[in-house]
């Protein structure tokens, strides 16, 4: 149930272009034997509503670089710090599919090696995993080492984080279709099913570190979908929780760890979508309220990129890439073209925001990346952990111990001593792990150490 209140801004500060390779999924011989070890609970979330408006949203600063402009078109694209991960098909004449990564460090552009029909990539630390159609494989490439894992069973949409990998759907000894989410675990070789109805549960996505995997989960009909996450609080066990309720459609949710970003609706009215985002602890959703339709957001570290059609007056519309600041509530416009400009992703870290995305007719996509400056990155993310620990109301030891340790890691920092910084962190994991079940709930632990892990990496520590 939501409480919603209107929060009126005027700040300066593609549809989800699914074209027929997002209709092929990937069936198999096997499946994994399953593992159900999960907490379900559900969420009541008090709405604020946001209203912009995007006339008045100025160009973010920054700068533009193509990517891939060949014949063929470049979509799908997923980044993690410098380097971008694609599809890049052509269904004319030959239909074939590639899967591709751009090294944004050095400007070169690479082929993953010996797939049949490969798609659907994500990215995380170096390793690119996606879907072989033809093979019926999921496969998980490392760009380091140049070898290739094949994930146990099949299915679609595969999305990884850390050593997590979560895939839709998986085929039964029986041969039937099982439209349900399972994480597999690279570490160990183990899969885990999170979701344990027979409902339709699609669209993925991991969080860098791997503890947090959300979703969408539709009714028979494939309407009213609401969005679940699942929170790692030991190997293979997974508390899930329902986020979003009844009254509304939520879908293609995307999650940094911290913040989970979707697109929403009302029922009956599909197109006049918004971009709706909570925390994932729980608290307050905002959705923000702007003319036309928006979709395919993606979260990173206080920043939250869609595809908004534009401009409000004209038909035909074309579609840009806006960015939504939260901390500060500012709207920013990335893309002003006069094409259709989606299949955006962003990625921040070490102070630089990265955003990359496809622009085209709608039959033929050419890849672009953004480079932008975002300063308001890692002090005020140590800040936002020294905050969390205060509303824990711990004993006056406890708290003050682990607020010590996230003060002596702001004082590196300033100080331009990141090796400091990140054994400060490093303390701060291993206290948070030694109080787990005992002056801190395991919830809470997670939950502090996801956060400060997610700051080690945005910091670069080795």
């Amino acid at each position: 149930m939501r409480t919603p209140h209107t929060v009126f801004q005027n700040r300066r500060a593609l549809k989800l272009f699914r074209t027929l390779i997002l209709l092929l999924i990937a069936v198999a011989l096997v499946s994994s034997v399953f593992q159900n070890k999960q907490i379900v609970t559900a969420t009541t979330t008090t709405e604020s509503v946001v209203v912009l408006d995007p006339t008045t949203a100025p160009m973010l600063a920054g700068t533009h670089q193509v990517l891939n402009n060949s014949p063929t078109s470049q979509i799908e694209a997923h980044i993690d710090g410098k380097l971008v991960a694609y599809t890049d098909y052509e269904v004319n004449p030959t239909g074939y599919f590639h899967v591709r990564y751009y090294d944004l460090s050095t400007n070169t552009d690479y082929l993953v090696p010996g797939t049949a029909t490969p798609m659907h990539p994500d990215i995380n630390g170096g390793r690119i995993v996606f879907q072989d159609s033809r093979a019926g494989e999921i496969v998980v490439f490392d760009t380091a080492s140049q070898t290739r894992t094949t994930v146990p069973g099949s299915g679609s949409s595969p999305s990884i984080g850390g050593n997590t990998v979560a895939i839709w759907g998986n085929t039964d000894p029986d041969g039937s279709f099982n439209p349900k989410i399972r994480a597999y675990d690279l570490s160990t070789g183990t899969s885990t099913q999170l979701a344990g109805e027979n409902l339709p549960t699609v669209f993925p996505a991991v969080s860098s570190d791997g503890n947090v995997i959300v979703w969408q989960k539709c009714q028979d009909n494939a309407l009213n979908c609401d969005i679940y996450s699942s929170v790692q609080t030991s190997p293979g066990v997974f508390a899930t929780t329902q986020l979003t309720g009844a009254d509304r459609d939520d879908r293609q949710p995307d999650t940094d760890g911290e913040i989970v970003a979707y697109y929403c609706f009302k029922p009956g009215e599909p197109n006049d979508r918004d971009i709706c985002f909570q925390p994932l602890a729980g608290g307050v959703e905002t959705r923000l309220s702007i003319p036309r339709s928006q979709t395919n957001a993606r979260v990173s570290r206080n920043f939250i990129t869609f595809s908004s059609e534009f401009p409000l007056s004209e038909a035909p519309f074309n579609r840009d890439i806006f960015l939504y600041e939260i901390s500060t509530g500012s709207l920013y416009r990335v893309t002003d073209t006069a094409d259709i400009d989606g299949f955006a992703d962003i990625s921040v870290s070490g102070g630089i925001g990265r955003v990359v995305y496809s622009t085209g007719d709608g039959g033929n996509w050419d890849l672009h990346a953004f480079t932008f400056p975002a300063p308001s990155s890692i002090q005020d993310e140590i800040d936002d952990v020294t905050e969390l620990v205060e509303s824990f109301d711990l004993p006056p030891g406890t708290e003050n111990s682990l607020k010590s340790k996230l003060q002596n890691a702001i004082a590196a920092i300033e100080a331009s001593d990141t090796a400091t910084a990140c054994s400060c962190l490093t303390a701060f994991i291993n206290e948070c792990q030694a109080q787990s079940g005992k002056k801190l709930t395991t919830a809470q632990a997670t939950q502090l150490i996801n956060s400060a892990s997610q700051i080690k990496t945005d910091l670069g520590c080795q």
